[in-house]
């Protein structure tokens, strides 16, 4: 907690100490582009750049323009923990077993050797700051805030490098809320997108064009709950003007009731509060915009945009009510499809789209490609974006892979999802006619080869959730806290508020909290 006092209160760092900092590789690399990575918690397609007309999004539609936006981004998994570990490693979670929140990378004899992507920065010459969840964290304990951060990766950490996020802003009368979310009394700076954003712009204003090459990342929290936010980013939302998700009552009856999943929305319609949480996610969605926009403002005024890239991606994406869901934690598209907008001065085209599908596995090969670094030789499941980067209308025959536990996969090409469960249930989807998922074509004999096609792309190793021997084999998860569930725990408060109750996807219903 010292540490944290200290970054919370200690001025900006001064010149000398940056000279500190310069990397014996400083004069190879000075030529080479800053590094720009916006990582936003739980923000799903509900943004203007992809369509979406209700979603206030000043900031994100004009980093679209800038540069390309991915309108069939899949994330790997959808889970914080298990996406940003394999997204941030370049290890698919069928490889290295991190499948859910509460298995820590750190502890893992097989990431020893291998760099995240800031971690690889750094060591080709880069200088690195971070702040916010960029590694997996949360809020939902006080043991959650240090998270599982790579303190080795960064040249400076904000809050610090043992800890990932501040407190959470809360309502005065947080405990009389019936869900974890609600108005609070306060500017944008006082939340965490604003402490977080605001040491992200003066560590961009703060170095001269003349120094080493810089690769800053900002972990944006929301739309991620608690979605406590500002009085004013509710009042950007009349209850009477927000629209529900689509939705069909009898969606899940083509689907195998084991992967029914909790229909954790279904209280909250039964409450007559769905209106509600969609106001207070898309209020969340227009803070991450506010975030977005301290950030790029910033980069404006530094003088170095021209010789920045910029990567926003979500971490995946998030339920609302589609097939009775809240949150993430399934394979269907709300939860699985994110915002990924690329700004690559000299190689992208401003106001570019494609429908390709691409993956948070791309994220690590396209950067190290983008920026001229050798990337390292363990990357696995990704490409460099680099092709479509420089040809928006380029045709490649590709999927985009996403994984929920042992062996339960989802396949995105253009036109169809393809889901197998660990337990031979499937799932087929038709996007041309069906963009909601209603219609479940998995049983029809037609479409045996289209399965088939999809299905070659699953992995072929699928290793067992990774348990750490040295812990217990039942309990509250790890030391950190960071395992604990992220949901929808009743005013987004206590440490056990959200305990799950059972495994990591619907491969994995014999796991134990302790992998939470």
């Amino acid at each position: 907690m010292k540490a944290v006092l200290t970054r919370l209160l200690a001025p900006c760092v001064a010149a000398a100490a940056l000279a500190a900092w310069t990397h014996p590789a400083h004069a190879a690399g000075a030529s080479r582009p800053d590094v720009l990575l916006i990582m936003v918690d739980d923000l799903n397609a509900m943004i203007e750049p992809l369509g979406d007309r209700q979603a206030i999004t000043p900031n994100l539609t004009r980093l679209a323009n800038q540069g390309m936006v991915f309108t069939n981004a899949q994330s790997i998994a959808p889970q914080c923990n298990a996406i940003r570990t394999a997204a941030l490693f370049g290890v698919l979670p069928s490889t290295s077993g991190v499948y859910n929140n509460g298995q820590d990378w750190r502890a893992m004899p097989m990431f020893a050797d291998k760099p995240s992507l800031p971690r690889h920065f750094r060591d080709s010459g880069y200088l690195t700051f971070g702040a916010g969840k960029i590694f997996h964290a949360h809020t939902f304990a006080a043991n959650g805030h240090p998270g599982f951060n790579d303190v080795k990766a960064w040249n400076d950490f904000w809050p610090a490098l043992d800890w990932q996020l501040p407190d959470e802003l809360k309502p005065a009368a947080v405990d009389q809320l019936p869900f974890n979310w609600g108005p609070v009394v306060a500017t944008f700076d006082a939340t965490i997108d604003g402490m977080t954003t605001g040491y992200v712009a003066r560590r961009i204003k703060e170095t001269d064009a003349g120094r080493q090459p810089r690769f800053i990342a900002a972990g944006i929290y929301r739309p991620h709950a608690p979605w406590y936010n500002p009085t004013e980013y509710f009042t950007k939302y009349p209850l009477d003007t927000v629209q529900l998700p689509p939705y069909k009552a009898d969606d899940l009856d083509d689907i195998a009731p084991a992967h029914h999943d909790r229909q954790r929305m279904k209280p909250i319609m039964e409450a007559g509060a769905w209106k509600d949480a969609v106001q207070a996610y898309l209020s969340s969605i227009t803070v991450a915009d506010e975030a977005v926009g301290r950030v790029l403002k910033a980069l404006d005024e530094s003088g170095r945009a021209r010789n920045t890239i910029i990567v926003l991606i979500s971490d995946h994406g998030y339920q609302l009510g589609e097939k009775n869901q809240r949150e993430k934690e399934t394979l269907w598209e709300p939860a699985l499809r994110v915002p990924f907008i690329i700004v690559a001065p000299g190689v992208t085209k401003p106001g570019s789209r494609s429908d390709v599908p691409v993956s948070s596995m791309d994220l690590y090969p396209t950067l190290v490609d983008l920026a001229g670094l050798k990337a390292p030789a363990h990357l696995e499941g990704g490409s460099s974006l680099r092709p479509l980067l420089e040809n928006p209308g380029m045709k490649w025959d590709r999927v985009a892979l996403s994984t929920w536990g042992k062996g339960n996969h989802s396949v995105r090409d253009v036109r169809w999802r393809y889901t197998r469960y660990a337990d031979g249930a499937e799932e087929l989807y038709d996007h041309s006619d069906d963009p909601n998922e209603w219609n479940n074509r998995a049983a029809d004999p037609s479409l045996a080869a289209v399965k088939e096609r999809l299905g070659a792309h699953f992995p072929k190793v699928n290793v067992d959730p990774w348990r750490n021997p040295a812990a217990p084999a039942r309990g509250a998860g790890n030391g950190s806290g960071a395992g604990a569930r992220e949901g929808d725990a009743p005013r987004g408060g206590g440490a056990g508020a959200g305990a799950r109750a059972r495994g990591a996807g619907p491969g994995a219903r014999g796991a134990t909290p302790a992998d939470e």
